[in-house]
């Protein structure tokens, strides 16, 4: 015990703390399981929000275009002049919904391994599912990580309002780019929805980590108190064990030396 200083180091010093012993590392493992589906969760759900910042940048960018194009001071050269940009846009929040991080896309639903989103003859075809990931995050918790992307194709479609646009521009129709604007307008409220979910789930990954991180520092205290031995204990017991040491060499020595004076006499 004093050279490993565990109290117990076999099943033979404590049967009962054996047992105990072997629970709580299990626990223990457990609960690091638990903590890196957490971190590798909040890794996936830090990237969607990046990109949902990035889309919500794009949107406003489209209604600054729909609302100048369909001004008093628009004409059909300025539309032309302007389609390029919008198109360019649409390109960028192409790329977005493709985002990928540590190789899973993260608008694919369960098809994480391939692009969600692809440019079909000029229209945006979704390829990926309806499925939500959910990661175990305690022994009878779990969290939803992920968003589908088949979500963008609701209130009338991210991608639809897009080429709805870039169609107007196209043909000059200040009418038509005009429409554009309150679709837009909705998809931004959609987009508001979405972002708050996601904040939601960053909320809730907090959470679970540091109800995880508590929960590791009790299962590794209860360990210890099984496991280690009593430190101050230990050295006091070794204290005692020198001092006797020390009393059975001093009463060797006298003993050796009464030996020897009765030999010499």
């Amino acid at each position: 015990m004093a050279s490993t200083l565990q109290r117990v180091n076999s099943y033979a010093d404590d049967p009962r703390a054996v047992a105990s012993i072997a629970r709580l590392n299990d626990l223990i493992d457990a609960n690091t399981g638990y903590q890196d589906n957490v971190g590798r969760s909040r890794v996936l759900v830090d990237g969607m929000d990046a990109a949902l910042q990035d889309l919500s940048g794009i949107l406003a960018d489209l209604k600054v275009i729909a609302l100048r194009e369909s001004s008093g001071s628009a004409s059909s050269q300025t539309m032309a002049a302007t389609l390029p940009e919008a198109e360019a846009l649409r390109g960028r929040m192409l790329e977005i919904l493709n985002t990928s991080v540590e190789g899973q896309y993260l608008f694919a639903g369960h098809r994480t391994d391939t692009a969600p989103f692809v440019d079909a003859g000029g229209t945006v075809m979704y390829r990926g599912d309806s499925g939500e990931i959910a990661a175990t995050t305690g022994p009878h918790s779990s969290l939803v990580v992920n968003i589908p992307g088949d979500v963008f194709n609701q209130a009338g479609g991210y991608f639809a309002a897009v080429e709805e646009l870039t169609a107007a521009l196209s043909s000059g129709d200040a009418t038509a780019v005009l429409a554009v604007v309150d679709s837009l307008a909705q998809l931004e409220e959609h987009l508001g929805t979405l972002m708050v979910k996601v904040g939601g789930r960053q909320n809730d990954l907090d959470w679970a980590a540091d109800t995880l991180a508590a929960r590791d520092e009790r299962l590794r205290t209860s360990l210890s108190n099984e496991q280690d031995a009593d430190v101050a204990r230990v050295a006091t017991d070794l204290s005692r064990a020198e001092a006797a040491y020390q009393a059975s060499l001093l009463v060797t020595s006298k003993l050796f030396e009464f030996n020897l004076m009765s030999f010499l006499r």
